[in-house]
């Protein structure tokens, strides 16, 4: 198996990542809180990062 981006992450993995990061995003803006009696959104949004952004956060926190 060989590296992707040299963070050691396998192809299949990353052809998988964009309907993984859809499901998530779509099951986080499902969470509700109850505030007085109420069901309310827990999270406003859920922003999505562009490719480039997301490899930029990657090499960021692999640096840290």
């Amino acid at each position: 198996m060989g590296l992707v981006d040299g963070f050691g992450v396998a192809p299949s993995l990353v052809v998988s990542a964009p309907r993984v990061v859809a499901e998530l995003a779509r099951r986080i803006e499902q969470i509700t809180s109850t505030i007085d009696s109420r069901q309310v959104p827990a999270v406003f949004s859920v922003d999505h990062l562009t490719a480039e952004a997301g490899r930029a956060v990657l090499v960021e926190n692999h640096a840290a």
